[in-house]
């Protein structure tokens, strides 16, 4: 049986979160900053390291929550969420790691054990692209490795997330018990529990 992959994993957290109209990297559940939480549950679900990827207008403030080491700053997060996935890939790639695991901000409730499970359905099968699903439906966290995590870290900065995933040659869904890969807090709507407004 092959060991885990040596995997880094990246919060998306550079959006200026304006549907939101606050900071939703810090808005918090459970006494806890979305963006630490997501942190916290890529490094205990199994990857070697995190990092939360950041840009203005809140860098400043994230960076003070999570610690410069542990953000990844983003110098065109105009381009959209692909610059971030492209940056994150970059790193990955430099430091050797065999997967990239990408998770988003707003799905705060992930458990662990799913981020845990793309770790060991890669070691059983490796794929290109592994995606949890829970009731038939896919959700966040992915999973990027091997010849697609190259091309993501070698394509422009601006091209579609969907679309470059889509050229994966190999991609699975994982079965989790967890509902929390569907649970998108995005809006202010959403968030009105979880932070206060700008």
């Amino acid at each position: 049986m092959s060991p885990r992959p040596q995997a880094l994993g990246v919060v998306l957290a550079a959006g200026a979160s304006r549907r939101a109209r606050c900071v939703k990297a810090l808005a918090e559940i459970e006494g806890q900053a979305f963006v630490l939480r997501a942190l916290e549950t890529l490094c205990r679900g199994g990857c070697q390291r995190a990092l939360a990827t950041v840009a203005p207008p809140h860098e400043a403030e994230i960076r003070a929550a999570i610690g410069v080491q542990r953000s990844l700053r983003v110098s065109a997060p105009e381009q959209g969420m692909f610059a971030s996935i492209k940056r994150a890939a970059e790193v990955a790639r430099a430091f050797g790691y065999d997967a990239l695991v990408v998770s988003l901000v707003d799905h705060p409730r992930v458990s662990p054990a799913t981020v845990a499970a793309l770790l060991d359905a890669y070691r059983y099968e490796p794929a290109e692209l592994l995606r949890p699903s829970h009731a038939g439906r896919r959700g966040h966290p992915i999973l990027v490795a091997d010849d697609l995590l190259e091309r993501v870290a070698h394509a422009p900065a601006s091209s579609h997330t969907r679309r470059v995933l889509d050229s994966a040659r190999s991609a699975r869904s994982v079965d989790v018990p967890d509902c929390g890969i569907h649970q998108d807090l995005d809006t202010r709507g959403a968030l009105h529990l979880f932070c206060s407004p700008m």
